[in-house]
């Protein structure tokens, strides 16, 4: 129209648009979020976040009910010019000023928006409303999706605890799932401070710890169903650190008798102290025989490293001792195809090798000395000095 006068068409598009305020308005409130948000004893930063959202809420209200008012008086009107400036004119009071305090009383500004101004409002509130709920929901989910495996995976425990007479674990279950109810208790009334970086190490502290429980739980259930047959492999396994022991007192030794210098001492002998612990294993609740027969292979593993690298360390002294015999022979050999055996410079040499090295106890330094010294005389040219040493092959 060019005469200032609403057609019907925006009357009628004012009426559906008040509509679908009402039915966003209505779902708003339906929300999920929204009976978490209006239970009493909110906290934290939901607290805080839903005073200002429930505020924006009554507002989304007290403006719907002016678009009503404002689309009634329209729909009642005769006056077409009227109509128009209810539907298109700044016709929504929506706040005084005192601009002068005049002796007839206050002189005040009033403010006035259109509707369409007043739905732009609307929608910005609208949709800031709705982000805070969705994330409430969203935290309030997440929290949920987490912790109820936590509390079903409790339950699980205490009753395997019992069917293993495992008392301290009954206990230690009961005490996780106290805690676990409490952070519950607490992110139900403040789902935003759910996802906070102390409450998410509450709750990783408590996740580790029922993974923990759980696995000392069914480890002492997997040893109950094959306690014979791991009592003897513990058994083997101390006796297998028991020989081993054996066998390097009897390397050293024979490293003592053949090489000169000091050679390490054994590590400490931890045979009673496996012995006494594998005694002990056939005692108490399933899970105590679980971590005293995880103790125990730990021990026994500690001393078989222990024992292996002295083990080692004894015979490579002893091997060393062969490999220097076997590299003499391979240069005697050398020395034979040269035709340089009647050399008097190398049987000399060959004579205080061959004499430090079957000797009891051999000086492998003094040894490996004289080697190196036959090796740099036979790969000298007759008769010519030389400076640099040519390994043989």
């Amino acid at each position: 129209m060019n005469d200032g006068q609403a057609a019907p068409a925006d009357l009628a598009g004012r009426i559906a648009a008040q509509s679908a305020i009402a039915a966003a308005l209505i779902d708003l409130e339906g929300h999920p979020a929204h009976t978490l948000l209006t239970a009493p004893g909110l906290t934290g930063t939901t607290e805080k976040r839903w005073s200002t959202g429930k505020a924006q809420l009554a507002a989304l209200w007290d403006d719907f009910a002016r678009f009503q008012t404002v689309v009634a008086e329209a729909s009642v009107t005769d006056d077409p010019v009227q109509r128009h400036r209810l539907l298109t004119g700044p016709a929504i009071e929506v706040g005084r000023t005192v601009v002068a305090d005049r002796i007839t009383g206050r002189e005040e500004q009033v403010d006035r928006i259109t509707l369409d101004e007043l739905t732009t409002r609307m929608d910005t509130s609208f949709s800031e409303v709705r982000a805070l709920l969705r994330a409430v929901q969203e935290q309030h989910d997440a929290h949920i999706a987490r912790t109820n495996p936590l509390a079903d995976a409790l339950a699980t425990a205490r009753r395997f605890a019992d069917t293993l007479d495992a008392e301290a674990e009954a206990i230690r279950a009961r005490t996780l799932s106290t805690r676990l109810h409490e952070l519950s208790e607490s992110a139900a009334l403040d789902p935003l401070g759910a996802t906070e970086p102390a409450a998410l190490t509450r709750l990783d502290e408590i996740a580790a710890d029922v993974e923990r429980l759980a696995d000392r739980l069914t480890e002492a259930a997997r040893l109950r169903g094959g306690w014979p047959a791991q009592l003897a492999e513990a058994t083997k396994s101390v006796t297998a650190v028991e020989e081993l022991r054996g066998r390097a007192a009897a390397a050293r030794d024979r490293a003592v008798e053949i090489v000169v210098g000091p050679v390490a001492e054994l590590p400490e002998d931890h045979s009673r102290e496996l012995r006494s612990r594998l005694a002990a294993l056939d005692r108490g609740s399933w899970t105590t025989r679980a971590t005293a027969m995880a103790e125990l292979q730990a021990a026994v593993a500690a001393a078989t490293r222990e024992l292996t690298t002295a083990h080692q360390l004894a015979t490579g002294l002893i091997d060393r001792r062969a490999e220097l015999r076997g590299r003499f022979e391979a240069y005697r050999a050398k020395t034979v195809r040269l035709g340089r055996v009647e050399e008097p410079a190398l049987l000399e040499l060959a004579d205080e090798v061959r004499e430090l090295l079957w000797t009891r106890p051999c000086d492998l330094g003094a040894a490996t000395r004289a080697l190196a010294a036959y090796q740099r005389a036979l790969n000298q040219p007759a008769e010519t000095a030389a400076t640099t040493p040519e390994e043989i092959t």
